[in-house]
């Protein structure tokens, strides 16, 4: 069994949505999930959806616990299923910061209700 330390970023990142699409609740996100291009960027701190592709920080994945690794990819594609970016534009081009706060705090609380087994859990 290979430990996370023998794997890239990008192999961990290509394992957390393989392990969410095999994770019976989550069938109905497989489509979304599979939306847009997965990639790791070393000048990215965190993670973050253009609404269809998804960015993650290099640095961060490598902090993350496989669990926490499945509860941002999750968050990333909750943002895109819920078009986030166009349903709320307008609260967006009012107070970006706001507007990224009530909407990530929205996420949270969902993937953290949907996973009382800590199957995803919200990094610290």
């Amino acid at each position: 069994m290979l430990l996370n330390k023998e794997l890239t970023e990008e192999q961990r990142l290509s394992k957390a949505v393989v392990a969410i699409l095999s994770e019976p609740r989550y069938t109905a996100l497989a489509g979304v999930l599979m939306i847009g291009d997965k990639t790791v960027d070393d000048n990215v701190d965190t993670a973050y959806t253009n609404g269809r592709d998804e960015v993650y920080g290099r640095a961060f994945i490598a902090e993350l616990n496989d669990a926490e690794l499945r509860f941002l990819v999750l968050h990333e594609t909750y943002h895109k299923l819920f078009r986030h970016l166009i349903t709320w534009k307008h609260l967006w081009d009012t107070n970006p910061k706001v507007a990224n706060i009530a909407m990530d705090h929205n996420i949270n609380i969902k993937i953290t209700d949907e996973n009382k087994d800590r199957f995803a859990v919200m990094p610290e």
